[in-house]
């Protein structure tokens, strides 16, 4: 499915009130976990409370892309907005 038909079909899910599919907390950078982001902006996850927001991540250069990790819901398997936290110990 192509970025585009997924974001619409994640758009119409949302409208039509379906749940979502679960996150899969292990699709994330080594050492982390990729849970539900604290708050949304125009239906998509915000990047408030994601660790590498507050280390300057820039979607671009971030250690999560350089592990082929993303997380916004079109680039993931589950088709969920995410943010990362470290794995506590």
């Amino acid at each position: 499915m192509s970025i585009s038909k997924s974001r619409r079909q994640a758009e119409r899910n949302f409208r039509e009130g379906k749940q979502m599919s679960e996150i899969n907390k292990y699709e994330a950078p080594q050492g982390y976990v990729a849970v539900e982001p604290e708050q949304y902006y125009n239906q998509s996850g915000d990047c408030k409370g994601c660790y590498f927001n507050q280390v300057g991540c820039d979607f671009y250069t971030d250690e999560c892309l350089s592990e082929g990790v993303v997380c916004w819901a079109e680039g993931r398997k589950d088709g969920r907005d995410v943010i990362f936290k470290p794995v506590l110990h």
